[in-house]
């Protein structure tokens, strides 16, 4: 039923209307005078008739087709102007709601051109920053390009000069060079650093794994491979006793400078304990020439650590649920480092317990990897009060690297 709110389907009807009338009205105006002419002859015959019968005739009826043609046509006219009116009204909203409509869509074209205008306003801002970086970078291009040059031109001179000096002189450059080098690279007893790490596992879950050597001391001592070759000891073995004490030209630098990092991975197998212990400030009372990096070049390393821990070995063997191992190599072995020639001389009852760990060490110098190596911490015990409780690490002895220090290039 919503046509019937429709203004134009009343338009349409009343026009349609309009016509309906005025073809039935003017067919009515047509056969009016003919309609009223029967009417009266009609009329005429019934007062003959009543005259001749003696009775008084009826009054003519006023009735005529034409007043119904009349009002048609009246009708009519009104149905025309009532379609005019309201086309006239209907094309009146229609301009008001083009216009709104209109307007509507003129402002929005306003806005978008205002936000095209905006965009472009701050792109136009962005393009002039991005020229004047433009501008300063090729400013800083330039003086940087004028550096470059004057830097070649320097180097160019210096070419020249060089070129042009003696055989002598050059011998003197060279050694000037290798001075500068030396001094840049000089090595002291500071420049040690030992790097020590324990992998124990698997270890009882929920159990404690004991710190090892907390307080100990790292002694490393160095010597030239020349004297292991002619003590006869190779490298990559264990030696019944340090190296120092059988050459006068080793060195021995000292630390007691410990910082440990323990860190525990859990695992259903149990747990995997890594101890990282790091050894700095070492002290040497003379480094008979190891102060120059080339003499590190054909060197042989030996490490030793030592601290009081009584239990070490029992304890740790427990929660790796293994038992420690004992044997004559071992005794022999660390015969010196828990005591003197005397002592193990004088005392019969003593032994030695390997901990059932990976022992491993690196040794640094000025920052570079001289030497790696693997080891055993023991535990070696006696009834003798002074001794007892003594653990030491002794690692296999290891050459250095070569490529550490690498030769100063000559001329």
């Amino acid at each position: 039923m919503d046509f019937l709110l429709d203004k134009e389907f009343w338009v349409e009807l009343i026009g349609y209307a309009s016509i309906v009338s005025v073809a039935i009205f003017g067919l009515v105006g047509a056969l009016s005078k003919e309609w009223d002419r029967r009417n009266e002859l009609k009329a005429k015959e019934a007062a003959t008739d009543a005259a001749e019968a003696g009775e008084t005739p009826k009054p003519a009826s006023g009735f005529s087709w034409s007043y119904i043609a009349a009002m048609g046509i009246i009708l009519s006219a009104v149905f025309a102007m009532t379609t005019s009116i309201l086309k006239d009204k209907i094309a009146a909203d229609k301009k008001e709601a083009d216009e709104i409509a209109a307007g509507k869509e003129r402002d929005e074209q306003n806005r978008r051109f205002a936000e095209q205008i905006a965009r472009l306003t701050e792109l136009n801002t962005k393009v002039q920053s991005a020229n004047e970086t433009s501008q300063r970078i090729m400013a800083d291009m330039g003086r940087s390009l004028e550096a470059q040059d004057l830097l070649l031109t320097n180097a160019r001179q210096s070419m020249l000069m060089t070129a042009g000096l003696t055989e002598q002189e050059r011998t003197n450059t060279s050694r000037v060079l290798r001075t500068m080098w030396d001094d840049a690279n000089r090595i002291g007893a500071s420049s040690l650093m030992l790097w020590v790490q324990y992998r124990c596992s698997p270890v009882s879950s929920g159990e404690s794994f004991p710190a090892l050597l907390p307080n100990a001391s790292a002694i490393v001592y160095v010597a030239p491979a020349a004297e292991m070759a002619r003590l006869e000891i190779a490298a990559n073995t264990f030696a019944t006793e340090p190296v120092l004490r059988r050459t006068a030209s080793g060195v021995a630098f000292t630390s007691a400078d410990q910082t440990m990092r323990v860190s525990v991975d859990r695992s259903v197998d149990g747990d995997h304990v890594t101890q990282d212990s790091r050894f700095t400030n070492f002290n040497a009372p003379d480094l008979r020439g190891l102060q120059a990096p080339d003499k590190w070049r054909d060197v042989v390393v030996e490490v030793t650590l030592r601290g009081f821990q009584p239990g070490i070995v029992s304890e740790a063997a427990r929660l790796l649920d293994e038992q420690p191992q004992r044997d004559e190599e071992l005794m022999e072995f660390f015969r010196f480092p828990a005591m003197t020639e005397e002592e193990a001389e004088r005392i019969e009852d003593w032994g030695a317990s390997r901990l059932p760990c990976l022992v491993e060490m690196e040794l640094q110098v000025n920052g570079r990897i001289v030497a790696t190596s693997e080891g055993h911490l023991v535990q070696v015990w006696e009834w003798d009060e002074d001794v007892r409780g003594l653990a030491v690490a002794r690692f296999y002895i290891a050459r250095a690297i070569p490529q550490a220090f690498p030769e100063f290039a000559r001329q």
